[in-house]
């Protein structure tokens, strides 16, 4: 069994990521408004049903998602990036969110993330 091989489903790895991901914002991120938008932004991805396809990480401040199985991206595997700052949410592919709502330019992105396959 290989580093991140593990007797857990796929899908439970994906969740488990995504918990970590709630604790990580909520720990760092000072109380107050932006915090609480930031958490209603990562629960409504969760409610959406990507917490069972998706593997979340983070990288300072940004929200990574991907289909990787193992924790770490290589530089060839796909993912969408949440740059999370000044009250903002910046997408890696340079569209600019002003809501931090589960929006259709959002879904489009994650949609297209999940024609990958799981690696």
């Amino acid at each position: 069994m290989n580093q991140c091989e593990t007797d857990d489903s796929i899908e439970g790895e994906f969740i488990r990521s995504w918990d970590q991901i709630e604790q990580f914002f909520d720990m760092v991120l000072e109380p107050g408004p932006w915090k609480d938008q930031v958490l209603q932004f990562i629960s409504q991805l969760r409610q959406a049903g990507y917490d069972r396809k998706l593997r979340a990480g983070q990288s300072l401040f940004k929200l990574v998602v991907s289909r990787s199985r193992c924790h770490g991206l290589r530089p060839d595997q796909p993912s969408v990036c949440f740059w999370l700052h000044d009250g903002v949410i910046d997408m890696q592919e340079t569209n600019h969110l002003t809501e931090s709502t589960l929006s259709p330019l959002v879904e489009a992105a994650l949609a297209r993330l999940l024609t990958h396959p799981i690696d």
